[in-house]
């Protein structure tokens, strides 16, 4: 496919270059200068860098975004020399971030209002999991959109979840992130708990690896 990126920081730069790897032709922009052109040329032919996100939304079938949040995405999709300027009808956005499910709904409308269409697939895994292509994908919207960018997660990932229609993958990963938080609290009152008592943390550790509750222990890691 040609595949437009932007957003080339630790989790970014390692995806678009599976992408690159598995064959896909790709345009690339970040906010930050050179970072685009940098990467293009370690990737050869098989990458160029865009000056803008409008650029990228012109040379490309499906464009990724993979940014801070949702209100980002929306400011490079609709803001100056955005990406609605140029994406042709037809073409898909398709963000990887972790953004507010409201707002990929109205970035969504929006764009339908143009003919573009819109995918949310929020990842989990950390800089690792984007470095080894072992991703995890929370993937929200049409049946028929999800199929179409589906060899692209599956290059970058080693799970793929439709969840249902459009910003279901972004309400999962706020529940996932939720559960996560949830489950550092609790080790760490845990912890706090028992040094009070006189136990060697290291030792408290340790049974947590091993307990019961390792299960939830071994996730918020």
């Amino acid at each position: 496919m040609q595949v437009g990126y932007i957003g080339l920081g630790v989790m970014g730069m390692p995806m678009a270059t599976h992408l690159a790897q598995a064959g896909h032709a790709l345009t690339l922009h970040d906010l930050e200068s050179g970072v685009a052109t940098r990467l293009a040329d370690s990737l050869g032919g098989a990458a160029s860098a865009a000056e803008s996100p409008a650029e990228v939304g012109a040379r490309s079938e499906v464009v990724i975004t993979m940014l801070p949040n949702g209100e980002v995405v929306r400011d490079v999709t609709f803001g100056a020399h955005g990406l609605a300027q140029a994406m042709k009808p037809g073409t898909l956005l398709l963000d990887t971030s972790s953004a507010e499910p409201w707002i990929t709904r109205e970035t969504a409308q929006a764009l339908a209002g143009k003919g573009v269409l819109m995918v949310d697939a929020p990842v989990s895994g950390a800089q690792w999991g984007a470095q080894e292509a072992e991703l995890v994908f929370m993937v929200g919207g049409d049946a028929g959109h999800v199929q179409r960018i589906k060899p692209l997660l599956d290059c970058m990932g080693r799970a793929v979840f439709h969840l249902g229609g459009l910003a279901c993958g972004h309400a999962m990963k706020c529940i996932d992130n939720l559960i996560t938080a949830m489950t550092f609290s609790a080790t760490a009152e845990g912890l706090v708990i028992g040094k009070s008592f006189g136990l060697d943390p290291a030792v408290m550790t340790q049974v947590l690896n091993e307990a019961m509750s390792r299960s939830l222990w071994n996730a918020a890691g």
